[in-house]
């Protein structure tokens, strides 16, 4: 299955999307996210990557990134 950026714009579309979820205002994508389920989905995830970025103790457990493994 494509991902959501080649079917919606590139690597334009990857960009709005990724400062939208970086909490900058993207006027042009509000139109498209009301109607696309998929980029919203897009949008969500990259929303998630961002909170543990910025602080890693605080992000919700679900968006907390697994632990590797023992060795």
């Amino acid at each position: 299955m494509p991902d959501v950026y080649e079917l919606h714009g590139g690597a334009d579309r990857a960009d709005q999307l990724t400062l939208r979820a970086l909490g900058e205002p993207v006027p042009e994508l509000e139109d498209h996210l009301r109607e696309c389920a998929r980029c919203r989905d897009e949008l969500s995830r990259l929303r998630s990557v961002v909170a543990v970025g910025r602080d890693p103790l605080t992000a919700d457990a679900e968006d907390a990134a697994e632990a590797p493994p023992e060795r």
